[in-house]
């Protein structure tokens, strides 16, 4: 099928309405918030946080956003260079509990330290912060969401079927250890290598583990 000038103009126009428009350098001020909790008055200490705050930072710096810090969540959407961003990040990477981020004062839920994570919507809603009127609001959230253990297939290519998927096995802490490498066999991660650093292996699987 043969499409005219003028329907691919129209089209264009259509795909240009769905994107949302780039401020340029030199008239914007990219935002963005990173809060990392890493050690609790009661929880185990996320070992690695400190590695994936570095890199966030890294990231986004190098997209052009100024990082706040560990700031809180209210006082980041009251700032008032936000009219003149063009796009937000929201970066939050703790313990946590199904609808909630755990503090580092939780110690359970007769003494909890939880942020629920639609406070985070609720600071951005327009009517309260209408500098991100009609602006792209980017939340990244690392943390648990209950108890029970997870488990996920790994992989380092698109070649996995349905029937590998169902075949990965999971160890006793519940991480599926299946790897699927590009020469198409599978290879059995093993928990307690000491070159697994989560980096990824010779074939490019990732490796490592982090914990919430």
């Amino acid at each position: 099928m043969m499409i005219g000038k003028g329907e691919r103009a129209s089209q264009m126009m259509v795909d240009s309405l769905k994107i949302y428009p780039v401020l340029a350098p030199a008239t914007r001020t990219r935002l963005a918030l990173v809060i990392t909790n890493v050690t609790f008055d009661h929880l185990g200490v996320r070992n690695g946080a400190e590695k994936d705050e570095q890199t966030m930072k890294e990231l986004l710096r190098s997209l052009g956003y100024i990082v706040a810090m560990d700031k809180a969540v209210k006082d980041f959407f009251e700032d008032t260079r936000l009219p003149f961003t063009d796009s937000v990040f929201v970066v939050i990477m703790s313990h946590g509990k199904m609808g909630g981020i755990l503090g580092v004062h939780h110690a359970s839920d007769e003494k909890p330290d939880v942020f629920p994570i639609d406070n985070i919507y609720k600071h951005m809603d327009p009517k309260k912060c209408g500098g991100l009127r009609n602006k792209p609001k980017v939340i990244i959230i690392q943390a648990c969401r209950g108890d029970t253990d997870g488990s996920v297939l790994v992989m380092d290519g698109p070649g996995c079927t349905t029937e590998q998927r169902d075949h990965g096995r999971k160890s006793d802490d519940g991480a599926v250890a299946l790897c699927q490498t590009d020469h198409g066999k599978e290879e059995e991660a093993d928990d307690d290598d000491e070159s697994d650093d989560g980096d990824g292996g010779e074939n490019g699987e990732y490796r490592g583990t982090q914990s919430c």
